[in-house]
C-alpha cells in the first residue's frame, strides 16, 4: 500500500500512523478473504472426496468404481476411454505382472480397437509405471520415453494425444491402475495428480474387495463344475457319449470351443482320436475313430514328453503339422494335457479356443484335475472291457464244457439221446395216464426253431379251427442249449398266453438246474466206481511178489472189471503181436 505526498505539505507523524493503521486493515481483510477462498475450496474437495467416497462405497461391481471416477474425478473430464486394468499378480519391485486385464471399460472407440488383456512385456514403456505417482504422457506423438509398440498403440488403434496412468494400491501391494485416453493435448496441475492418487488409494480397496469376492465366487464355482465332472466321468463307462456333458461342465472352467479326447496304447506309434466335445461351425479336420502319429502332432508331444503344453497364440510359431488346419477353423490357442495313470500314458486331453491367450496358467492347474478324472475313467473302461471280455471267454469255455458233457453223457445215454418224453392223454385217458416211456423221433417244427434259436417259438395261434398250436422253450443252462420242453394241442383249441409261457420258462429253468445236478451226480458215481475198480485191480497187482503174476493178475481184473472177452499184456518196444 502506497501514498504519494506533496512536497509543500509532508506527511506528518498522524499521518504516517494512520496509513499504516489501513495498511494493517486491509492486510487483514485480504488474508480473511485468502482463507475463506481456501476453506471454501476445501470444504468443496471434502464434499467431492466425500461424494466419490459414498459412490466408491456404493459400487457392486466394477463398472460402477469406474463410474464414480469418471463422474466425480478429472479422469473422465474430455477422455474418449477410460479403464479400470488389473494385473495379474501384485506388481513387486522389478518383478513386472506378466498381464494387464481390463476390469471395466468406458469407451467411443470401435469394439475391435481394444483387447481382452495386454502382455506388459510387449510394451517396454510399461516400465514407466510407478506406485507413487500418476504416469502421464502429455504428448503421445512425441514423448521420448514411449516405444513404438505403445506409440503405435495409443496413437493408432487408441487415437491418444494425452493419456495418464494412475497407480491402484491397496495395503504395500500395487494391484492395477486407472487409465484414462485423451484425443486433444491434456494436462495436469500437481494438485490434480495428488487428489487422483488419494481417490485412487480408496478405489484400489473396493477394487481389491470386489476381486477377491469375484475370485471366491469363481472358486466355488468352480469347484461345483469340478464335482459335476467327476460325477459325469465316475459314472459313465462310455466317455465318447458323455463328453458334450463334461464339455458343458468344462465351459465353467475355461473359454473352450473345441474339445477333443485322444486314446494311446504304450509303445504304439499313433493314438486314436476317441471323441469330439465340441468344435466349430466348419467342423473339425479330425473326426473320431481317426488314427494320427504320435511324432510331429500337439498330443503327440505331450503324450511323448508326459507334460502339458499350453500355447497363447498357434499363429506366432507354427510347430506342429496339425496347426495350419486348426488357425483355418479359426482357433488360435490351445491346451494339450497327457491322460496318465501313474507312470503310464493313456492319452491325451485337447482344448482350443478362438480367442488368443484364452488358456492360462490358472486354467491349466483346474485341467490338470479334470484330466486326472478322465484318465482314471479310461483306465477303468479299459479294465471293465478286458474283465468283460475275460468273462465271456470264460463263459465260452464253460458252454463248451457243458455242450461237450452233455453230448458224451448222451452218447452213453442211449434211450436219451434218441428219444424223447411224452405226456398224451388226447386219447381221453387220465390226467397221470397219458405219462409214457422215451418215444423215438419225437421232434416238432417249433422244437427245432428253438433250439436252433436259443429262444422260446410257437406254431398256430388257436384261432382257426382244427389247426395245431405249439410252445417250445428252450432249455438252457448257463448260456447253452441242452433241450427243449414243448407243449402242444394238435386240434388248436388252446392260445397260449403269457402267463402259459411264463410258467413254462419257469420250469424250464428249474428242469436244467435239475438235469445238470442229475448229470453231475452221474459223473460223480461213476467217478468214485472207476476210482474203486481202479483200486481193486492196484491192489491185487501190487499184493503178486514177481513179474509173471504181475502181468497175469493185471489182464484178468482188467477182463473182469470192464467185461471185456479178451485183454492183454505185451513187453517190449515195436514188436508186432503174432498171429495168434
Amino acid at each position: 500500500m502506497g501514498v504519494q505526498d506533496d512536497p509543500q505539505r509532508p506527511l506528518s507523524s498522524d499521518d504516517l500512523a494512520l496509513i499504516e493503521s489501513v495498511a494493517e486493515q486491509v492486510a487483514e481483510s485480504l488474508e480473511d478473504a485468502r482463507l475463506f477462498e481456501q476453506t471454501q475450496t476445501a470444504l468443496a474437495e471434502a464434499e467431492a472426496l466425500y461424494r466419490i467416497s459414498v459412490a466408491l462405497g456404493a459400487a457392486q461391481d466394477y463398472e460402477a468404481v469406474l463410474d464414480a471416477l469418471r463422474a466425480h474425478t478429472v479422469l473422465g473430464r474430455d477422455a474418449h476411454n477410460i479403464s479400470l486394468n488389473f494385473f495379474d499378480r501384485p506388481w513387486v519391485g522389478d518383478d513386472m505382472p506378466e498381464w494387464s486385464i481390463p476390469l471395466a471399460r468406458w469407451s467411443t472407440l470401435p469394439s475391435d480397437a481394444v483387447s481382452p488383456r495386454y502382455s506388459l512385456r510387449t510394451f517396454s514403456a510399461a516400465a514407466l509405471l510407478r506406485p507413487d505417482a500418476p504416469t502421464i504422457v502429455a504428448d503421445v506423438e512425441t514423448d521420448p520415453r514411449l516405444d513404438d509398440a505403445t506409440r503405435a498403440l495409443y496413437s493408432q488403434r487408441f487415437q491418444a494425444q494425452s493419456t495418464i496412468f494412475v497407480p491402484l494400491v491397496v495395503a504395500g501391494q500395487w494391484i492395477g491402475y486407472v487409465n484414462a485416453i485423451y484425443g486433444a493435448h491434456t494436462r495436469f496441475s500437481e494438485a490434480q495428480a495428488r487428489r487422483l492418487m488419494g481417490i485412487a488409494g480408496q478405489a484400489a480397496v473396493v477394487v481389491q474387495n470386489l476381486h477377491q469376492l469375484e475370485m471366491a465366487q469363481i472358486g466355488a464355482r468352480h469347484e461345483q463344475a469340478l464335482r459335476e465332472i467327476a460325477a459325469t466321468v465316475s459314472a459313465s463307462e462310455n466317455l465318447a457319449a458323455s463328453l458334450p456333458a463334461i464339455v458343458e461342465h468344462l465351459r465353467q472352467l475355461v473359454p473352450l470351443d473345441v474339445l477333443t479326447l485322444a486314446t494311446y496304447t504304450p509303445g504304439e506309434l499313433e493314438y486314436t482320436l476317441l471323441a469330439l466335445g465340441a468344435e466349430t461351425e466348419t467342423g473339425h479336420f479330425a473326426q473320431p475313430g481317426v488314427r494320427l502319429p504320435v511324432e510331429g502332432t500337439g498330443p503327440g508331444w505331450v503324450i511323448a514328453h508326459r507334460e502339458p503344453w499350453l500355447e497363447e497364440d498357434i499363429r506366432k510359431e507354427m510347430r506342429f503339422s496339425e496347426d495350419d488346419q486348426l488357425v483355418a477353423e479359426g482357433l488360435v490357442s490351445r491346451v494339450l494335457l497327457p491322460l496318465l495313470v501313474g507312470e503310464r500314458v493313456v492319452g491325451a486331453l485337447n482344448l482350443a479356443s478362438t480367442q488368443p491367450g484364452a488358456f492360462t496358467q490358472a486354467h491349466l492347474s483346474l485341467l490338470r484335475q479334470v484330466a486326472g478324472q478322465i484318465a482314471q475313467a479310461l483306465d477303468r473302461v479299459r479294465l471293465l472291457q478286458e474283465t468283460r471280455s475275460a468273462l465271456a471267454e470264460a463263459e465260452a469255455t464253460h458252454r463248451a464244457y457243458l455242450r461237450r458233457s452233455w453230448r458224451d453223457y448222451l452218447r452213453q445215454q442211449e434211450t436219451l439221446r434218441r428219444g424223447a418224453f411224452l405226456y398224451d392223454r388226447t386219447e381221453g385217458a387220465a390226467v397221470l395216464d397219458g405219462l409214457t416211456e422215451p418215444v423215438a423221433d419225437l421232434w416238432l417244427p417249433e422244437m427245432e426253431r428253438a433250439l436252433s434259436t436259443g429262444v422260446s417259438a410257437a406254431s398256430g395261434d388257436g384261432g382257426d379251427e382244427g389247426q395245431r398250436t405249439g410252445l417250445a422253450i428252450p432249455i438252457v443252462l448257463r448260456g447253452q442249449t441242452i433241450g427243449v420242453l414243448g407243449v402242444e394241442d394238435p386240434v388248436g383249441e388252446h392260445h397260449w398266453s403269457e402267463d402259459d409261457r411264463a410258467v413254462i420258462e419257469a420250469v424250464s429253468r428249474q428242469l436244467a438246474q435239475a438235469l445238470e445236478n442229475a448229470r453231475l451226480l452221474g459223473e460223480t458215481q461213476l467217478r468214485a466206481q472207476r476210482e474203486r475198480i481202479i483200486g481193486d485191480i492196484t491192489g491185487k497187482v501190487r499184493a503178486s511178489m514177481d513179474l509173471e503174476s504181475i502181468l497175469q493178475t493185471t489182464v484178468r481184473e482188467l477182463g473182469v472189471a470192464l467185461g471185456t472177452d479178451r485183454a492183454f499184456i505185451r513187453l517190449g518196444a515195436n514188436v508186432k503181436l503174432s498171429e495168434e
